[in-house]
């Protein structure tokens, strides 16, 4: 489970959101919404401890989650705007390299599954910098399928895919969650109701201006 307890952002002098308490569970697919600026990536960032939070605000399995660091963050995967893929690399080479951050060996057969399930199988030896934006886009969401995690954090991850990738990539968020899996993300993009997706609104949670 992960709780968030009166958890807080800033920008510059500005509060994004403040006093954020909330609960995860086992099978949960949480919306963050909110209107340009509201937070929503800065939220998904302190959660995958990329930004500054209160330690006692983010728990993990009832504990302090960044006292126990690597067995948190072994256990989410954070997939941002950018793809965090080299360009001068292959797609193998790059899933590869990303894998062995946590310990793992892929082999060519793993890779090739993965990108099976992506739409970019036979892509194992192209460089990245050939690809367009929505391949890059499917190798990084090919982490999904290949990295053990109990915690999805996604930021807008149907950005630059086509009507296929979109439906494909909701089948794979469903199935992660009805196995026990937990997910956030942000999407511009209207979610089915297969989702099931709870909504969490960051505007209930911002500070109203004149408030002390």
């Amino acid at each position: 489970m992960l709780e968030l307890v009166q958890l807080n952002a800033w920008r510059d002098d500005r509060c994004l959101y403040t006093d954020l308490s909330i609960n995860v569970q086992a099978g949960d697919v949480l919306h963050v919404q909110g209107a340009n600026g509201a937070g929503k990536t800065t939220l998904l960032q302190q959660l995958a401890g990329l930004r500054a939070s209160p330690k006692a605000g983010v728990l993990w399995q009832q504990q302090p989650a960044f006292s126990l660091e690597s067995e948190y963050i072994k256990s989410l995967i954070y997939l941002g705007h950018l793809s965090g893929l080299k360009a001068a690399l292959t797609v193998a080479e790059n899933l590869k390299i990303m894998a062995s951050l946590r310990q793992q060996v892929l082999s060519e057969q793993q890779i090739e599954q993965a990108l099976l399930q992506v739409g970019l199988y036979g892509y194992e030896e192209s460089p990245v910098q050939q690809l367009s934006a929505g391949q890059k886009r499917r190798v990084a969401l090919a982490r999904l399928y290949l990295e053990p995690a109990k915690l999805w954090l996604l930021d807008e991850p149907f950005s630059s895919l086509d009507k296929q990738g979109v439906a494909d990539l909701e089948q794979c968020i469903i199935r992660f969650a009805v196995q026990g899996g937990m997910v956030l993300l942000t999407t511009h993009h209207p979610l089915s109701a297969a989702c099931a997706a709870k909504a969490l609104n960051l505007s209930t949670y911002a500070q109203i201006e004149g408030d002390d």
